[in-house]
């Protein structure tokens, strides 16, 4: 059933959009996300507090806002129900990626201790390694021209349980269609939206990182708040 028959309403975030989704996401998506829980994604009390922050919004989200390519579902009370992000990389066009940060490691005894801990979140997601989010590597890897990269996918605690996880991803799929990609990619956190993901809309499992395996230099788990979320995996389907 389209999410219109189920009495929801589709638009398309703009830039315009981005403080409003980020105040959904604070209450619906980053305080049980595994890595911004383990990193306090959340708190506001130092400079690298806000830094964080500050990234994730300009690599992360608004580069899905630019060319109506992610979803804002709205329930029959005009309150935010859902919210599927994502946007085309291509060889002429791999948008920004959070900066690698290893180098500051050298500095480790007069840096702040998370952003000490931030450096091992862009090498887990950036390198070969582990997740090799780069934009040209996932184009490369893909063997494609443009790929669609799918971003946070949330659904607010008033309307779980409806499917309606799977639904956002199959029109975001549609949308990846429209704008010619050849295939989809995501780094899907968490065993919900992975199951949305692998068991409903059939993604093909690349790569599986397991949370309590990702030390740093002090041999501490990088990702120690991850509650019944045990890995990440890097998930793929052809479009």
């Amino acid at each position: 059933m389209a999410l219109e028959e189920k009495g929801f309403k589709v638009t398309h975030p703009t830039l315009a959009d981005l403080d409003t989704i980020w105040a959904f996401l604070v209450e619906h998506f980053l305080p049980d996300e595994p890595f911004c829980r383990s990193f306090g994604v959340l708190e506001k009390a130092t400079w690298v507090d806000r830094f964080v922050q500050n990234e994730m919004r300009s690599n992360l989200i608004s580069p899905c806002l630019e060319n109506d390519t992610s979803i804002l579902l709205w329930d029959s009370e005009g309150e935010i129900a859902g919210v599927k992000l994502g946007h085309p990389i291509s060889i002429t066009d791999p948008v920004k990626t959070l900066p690698r940060l290893e180098f500051l490691r050298s500095l480790r005894w007069i840096i702040p201790e998370k952003l000490y801990k931030m450096t091992y979140v862009t090498e887990f997601l950036l390198s070969p390694d582990y997740c090799h989010l780069e934009p040209r590597a996932i184009l490369k890897n893909a063997k494609a021209d443009k790929v669609f990269f799918g971003e946070i996918l949330c659904v607010s605690k008033e309307h779980r349980g409806k499917r309606l996880s799977t639904d956002l991803i199959e029109r975001s799929m549609k949308i990846a269609q429209d704008h010619g990609c050849q295939g989809y990619i995501v780094q899907s956190t968490g065993i919900y939206s992975q199951n949305a993901y692998q068991n409903h809309a059939h993604f093909e499992l690349l790569k599986e990182l397991k949370y309590a395996d990702f030390k740093d230099g002090m041999v501490k788990v990088v990702f120690n708040d991850t509650r019944e979320h045990k890995t990440c995996k890097i998930l793929y389907k052809t479009l």
